[in-house]
């Protein structure tokens, strides 16, 4: 059920989008940022679970908004993390010094 509330708020938020936005790009970048808040959301509802928080209290959004933004900032620490050892990898292979990798 609550994947089909998400497409209807997506068509619905093109429709209207479509119709004030000019310019397409704004409205993929929009549509991108929906889709990504929508999966990593639903990825971490096991660990909203895990915290028993109450979905019905102002208290308890305010906790769940805490635990999805420590999510997502310990998800792109985890990706800067993996970046920085990407780029200090030894990309040359097993080529002797004197050839250039023919």
């Amino acid at each position: 059920m609550g994947w089909l509330i998400a497409i209807i708020a997506l068509v619905l938020l093109l429709l209207f989008l479509r119709k004030y936005i000019e310019h397409k790009l704004i409205v993929v970048l929009l549509v991108l940022a929906f889709i990504f808040i929508l999966i990593s959301f639903v990825t971490i509802t096991g660990s909203i679970k895990s915290h028993n928080i109450d979905w019905k209290s102002a208290t308890g959004i305010v906790q769940i908004g805490k635990v999805y933004v420590s999510w997502v900032g310990q998800a792109f620490t985890n990706i800067k993390t993996v970046t920085g050892n990407v780029v200090h990898l030894n990309w040359q292979g097993n080529f002797p010094s004197n050839q250039t990798g023919k």
